[in-house]
């Protein structure tokens, strides 16, 4: 298999062990990058497994020739290192476009891809639906949602933290998704748990921890009945179409979709995660593995046609495209 390295930031260090102690190539390594504290510059944890699959640590301060003809996956970072690899998955362009929601939501758009309406003073009043959802640009974990339930409310907001917040339109959702979306396949699909409460806007895992549900393909055209006289299995498939199309739409290789449901079916992609948190999920984590592995095993020619990095999202429009099963990846579902 090809060297690959899997390289990502502290917060991704907990998701990425988990991963790559299930990665079975012998030329994989799992680079964590710390700042140091008492001096200028990086030192990084280099991650190897020896013949017998024991996991080894060493530190370094340079990486380059460890990158040389490498297929580097980024996990959620922008570190500058895309000149050295072969090949790079998810480009540091690509995730910044993920990471400023603005420039998301607006390649949405672009794309004709169901998303909240991005909210500012100029926007049209007959365009806002209330209350107003507000969140931090940096965020983790379903965290740090504000809502405004007036327009007076929202502009004395904005006008204090206009720079550091996005503010959009509220969607009245009935299901919450998250699509783990690789080289326009679906890794895995996970429905978020509805509170108890069902007057409760936000469905953060701060407010409750019960755990997700995996739809595997069997149901596919059963969890999209969302109403009587629904179409699940057209539902499916708008929702499988949305999350391949939002990943395809930012230049990106792979990311976790949040996309919410309304009652007629309508998808609304909320934002690529590109850096999604895998610690307390054993089944997203496993199929990343896999991707993982599916990536040390391509034999990348420069001049080659048909190379999968210019796979496009839009030659998938039947229910089972959307499934690795159609390349013997997804081989226990």
């Amino acid at each position: 298999m090809n060297k690959v390295v899997i390289l990502c930031g502290l917060g991704g260090r907990p998701s990425m062990k988990k991963v790559f102690a299930e990665v079975k190539n012998p030329n994989a390594y799992l680079v964590i990058r710390k700042k140091l504290e008492k001096s200028e510059g990086f030192l990084f944890e280099v991650y190897s497994k020896d013949e017998n699959g024991n996991i080894i640590m060493t530190r370094t301060k340079d990486i380059a020739a460890l990158l040389d003809k490498a297929y580097l996956i980024k996990w959620g970072n922008r570190i500058q290192v895309d000149d050295l690899p072969a090949v790079v998955y998810n480009n540091s362009a690509s995730i910044k476009k993920a990471s400023v929601k603005s420039i998301a939501r607006q390649l949405f758009v672009e794309n004709e891809i169901n998303c909240p309406l991005n909210i500012t003073p100029n926007t049209e009043r007959d365009k806002i639906v209330f209350p107003i959802i507000g969140r931090p640009l940096l965020h983790h974990q379903g965290k740090n949602f504000l809502t405004f339930n007036t327009w007076e409310e929202f502009i004395a907001h904005y006008n204090v933290h206009k720079k550091d917040h996005y503010y959009s339109n509220f969607v009245p959702k009935v299901k919450e998704f998250r699509a783990h979306v690789a080289q326009s396949k679906i890794l895995a699909l996970l429905e978020k748990p509805k509170p108890a409460d069902p007057n409760q806007i936000v469905w953060n895992h701060a407010q409750n921890t019960e755990a997700w549900t995996v739809i595997g393909w069997d149901d596919y055209g059963k969890f999209g009945n969302l109403r009587p006289g629904a179409e699940p299995t057209k539902n499916d498939l708008r929702l499988c179409q949305a999350c391949v199309k939002a990943v395809h739409a930012l230049g990106l290789d792979f990311g976790a979709v949040d996309v919410v449901v309304t009652e007629d079916g309508t998808p609304y992609v909320l934002e690529v995660n590109t850096a999604p948190e895998l610690s307390n999920s054993e089944y997203a984590a496993a199929k990343y593995s896999k991707y993982f592995d599916w990536i040390a095993a391509y034999e990348y020619e420069e001049d080659m046609e048909n190379k999968r990095e210019d796979w496009s999202s839009l030659e998938y429009m039947k229910a089972k495209s959307f499934s690795w099963k159609e390349i013997n990846f997804r081989q226990n579902d």
